[in-house]
């Protein structure tokens, strides 16, 4: 596998083509994944370092929105995740350039971030290209 292979796999990966209602359904399925998998990393980490529960607010918040919008596939757990996602990378930059506490991989947020984005891409392609119900005149069988 080449170099350019590579590339183009890994941008697929964190940016996926979103042409089709099954495209957006498989990349809102793998951000929601990997906004669960997020939160349960977060917790862990926010129990071992604040020592209580109160390194739980973030994950708890991360986890309603996945569940919301695997629950639902609504634009707005969506959106909240890619603000959310946008002000880790705010706060990852802060942290990195000025010397403050909390995490300083701006690389990590940004794909993060990028994951994000794509549940908000999928959404409103799925809610653009939603199947529309047949008219009620072609529901009732004839008589």
């Amino acid at each position: 596998m080449s170099v350019e292979d590579r590339k183009m796999d890994l941008k697929k990966s964190y940016w996926p083509q979103i042409s089709s209602p099954a495209e957006a359904s498989g990349a809102l399925d793998d951000a929601i994944k990997a906004f669960f998998v997020l939160a349960a990393i977060q917790a862990a980490a926010g129990l071992y370092l604040s020592g209580g529960v109160s390194g739980l607010i973030e994950p708890a918040l991360v986890a309603a929105l996945a569940f919301w919008l695997k629950k639902s596939n609504s634009r707005g757990p969506a959106v909240g995740l890619a603000v959310w996602a946008l002000m880790v990378v705010c706060s990852t930059i802060e942290n990195r350039f000025s010397g403050g506490t909390g995490g300083t991989n701006i690389f990590l947020s940004v794909i993060v971030a990028c994951i994000a984005i794509t549940s908000v891409r999928a959404t409103w392609f799925l809610s653009q290209h939603k199947p529309t119900p047949p008219a009620e005149d072609q529901q009732r069988p004839a008589a």
